[in-house]
């Protein structure tokens, strides 16, 4: 008496193909976080070296992160947790002069 499903070819492909992209939203998040804490002058210094190279970059960068997520959305399986960044964090923008930053507003405290 067989207590396991024996998964089959299929089976083996979504899960193959799940560990993939998931390993594809950790590598994307990894590298997201280290070239984001730097410091904002390090990071203003190598966008704006090429800012249309640099712009490119993200762009392509946030659709394989749309695509990764959204595939690993559809699967709905815990065992793939991980999720890649698909935008810039707070106070960064590209715009006609290139890439500019503006720290955010520190919160307001609430007073007693």
């Amino acid at each position: 008496m067989q207590l396991l499903p024996t998964p089959t070819i299929l089976d083996q492909g979504v899960i193959a193909g799940a560990e993939a992209a998931h390993h594809l939203a950790s590598v994307l998040r990894s590298q997201w976080s280290a070239f984001w804490n730097r410091s904002p002058e390090v990071i203003l210094s190598e966008l704006n070296a090429d800012p249309s190279r640099s712009a490119t970059i993200f762009g392509l960068n946030g659709q394989a992160a749309a695509a990764v997520n959204a595939l690993l959305d559809a699967l709905d399986d815990s065992r793939f947790p991980t999720r890649a960044p698909n935008s810039m964090p707070e106070g960064w923008s590209f715009g006609v002069s290139g890439f500019s930053y503006t720290a955010p507003e520190p919160p307001a405290e609430i007073l007693p």
